[in-house]
């Protein structure tokens, strides 16, 4: 099976390689059209952005072409539920190659590991001649194969992938990374790439991305914004020319039998397919949607999340035993390691009696569960690629330099001796990330 970049070369008559043909240079008095040209475009940008706060309540006709719908809310069974009404029910990969179910930005979402897969059997729905693709993503770093003793290094990862149609490995349509993210139509003249949003959609924070084509372009939005103008094109998308025909989710296809599948490595949540082509609007609309709501809870804070969660009782009458509870309702940031009550549980008899007996001994021992500031996990779940640690600081103020936390594609573990594993990571609170442990340390993991 050929990489994808060999089919690259053979179109670059048809400008997919976005990167060189931004380098070719243009004679002067082009040079001026095209600046010319651009102004009008930022001027229309602004035109229609206006026209979009006006115009969002407006009802949608797309509503009516949604296709499919993917929540990836469904925990450990292996049918992945399309809540669209079409049917459109996805398998997780058989293990190894099954996606595990971690907090997600909306309820739950799938972390994809490199060798991961969620296939949607084929549909008609998931056919139209014009198409939108969406999903967030998450990944700190390039999101696929770099490579190690055994295992090759891989060009592309795929995000969504439906179908093969041209080549030995392009989809009818797709969101992938090259680095960067794109997303791309195939036709008879080859695949037509998206403007490229670029290697800092990695940074390790969730992203809404999504990928359209109109008929007349194609376009990639990050976070609600169209990135550059889109690429033109008129051509119909050409379906069931190769195999495979079904849609899948965090790879190509299924990496046993492909070999190269340019499986996706990090967190997928949310996936949509429209059987036509969204607006700029509706795009912004749907991003500001659901940015509000996850912002906008009267109380939702980390003690009520705590308490909503039904496995922190002890920590949480702990926390206000020591009157800690109001101040980390005010505080704006905060990263908790949440000991369950099973950690609590196994602690030797009379310890929890005789800490509540010495209200400072208790109030640092619930101190070396929280920082103030957000330290996302996720951004160190993987490779090599740690980046550097947020500014962080004890409840005292004073800055943390390091921290006993070790993380890999397994998950993540606290404590010199990792004593303490993370069995949830990143659960989201209006004013921090809340990770639930089953140890409770009584070393110090921060380090002022």
């Amino acid at each position: 099976m050929k990489r994808q970049t060999s089919s690259e070369t053979s179109n670059a008559n048809q400008n997919h390689d976005l990167r060189q043909f931004a380098e070719v240079k243009a004679p002067s008095a082009l040079a001026k059209s095209s600046t010319f040209t651009m102004g009008r475009a930022s001027l229309l940008k602004l035109i229609l952005a206006a026209f979009c706060i006006t115009a969002f309540a407006l009802p949608s006709y797309a509503q009516t072409c949604l296709a499919g719908n993917w929540r990836l809310d469904d925990g450990l069974g292996d049918v992945i539920g399309d809540s669209s009404g079409n049917g459109n029910d996805g398998r997780r990969g058989v293990a190894p190659n099954n996606p595990t179910s971690i907090p997600g930005r909306f309820g739950s979402a799938l972390r994809f590991d490199g060798n991961d897969f969620v296939r949607v059997p084929n549909s008609p729905t998931l056919e139209s001649a014009t198409v939108t693709v969406e999903a967030w993503v998450r990944h700190l770093g390039y999101p696929g194969n770099l490579g190690g003793p055994g295992v090759p290094a891989q060009p592309v990862s795929y995000i969504v992938a439906k179908g093969g149609a041209w080549g030995a490995s392009s989809a009818s349509y797709a969101l992938y990374s090259r680095g960067g993210l794109h997303f791309y139509v195939s036709t008879r003249s080859g695949y037509h790439l998206s403007p490229d949003a670029g290697a800092g959609v990695w940074d390790g924070e969730w992203h809404y991305v999504v990928g359209t084509y109109d008929g007349s372009a194609v376009r990639l939005f990050v976070d609600g914004r169209e990135v550059g103008s889109g690429t033109p094109l008129t051509e119909p998308i050409t379906y069931h020319a190769l195999p495979p025909h079904e849609l899948t989710i965090g790879s190509y296809d299924d990496p046993a039998a492909w070999g190269y599948a340019y499986p996706f490595i990090g967190d997928i949540d949310e996936v949509k397919v429209w059987g036509c082509a969204l607006s700029p609007c509706e795009i912004a609309e749907a991003y500001r949607r659901t940015m509000a709501a996850a912002s906008v809870s009267p109380g939702f804070d980390v003690m009520t999340t705590l308490r909503a969660a039904g496995a922190f009782s002890i920590f949480v009458s702990l926390l206000e035993e020591s009157n800690l509870a109001p101040a980390l309702r005010q505080e704006k940031e905060l990263t908790i390691f949440a000991p369950n009550d099973a950690a609590f549980a196994s602690l030797p008899k009379g310890t929890l009696d005789a800490l509540r007996q010495d209200p400072d001994k208790l109030r640092a021992l619930l101190g070396r569960h929280i920082l103030r500031g957000r330290l996302a996990l996720g951004r160190l779940a993987y490779a090599s690629l740690i980046p550097p640690v947020p500014r962080l600081t004890n409840l005292n103020g004073a800055a943390i330099q390091s921290i006993d936390l070790r993380c890999d594609i397994a998950g993540c573990r606290l404590g010199a001796d990792g004593e303490a594993r993370i069995i949830r990571a990143d659960v989201e609170a209006g004013n921090g990330f809340i990770n639930e442990t089953d140890y409770v340390m009584f070393r110090p993991i921060f380090v002022p």
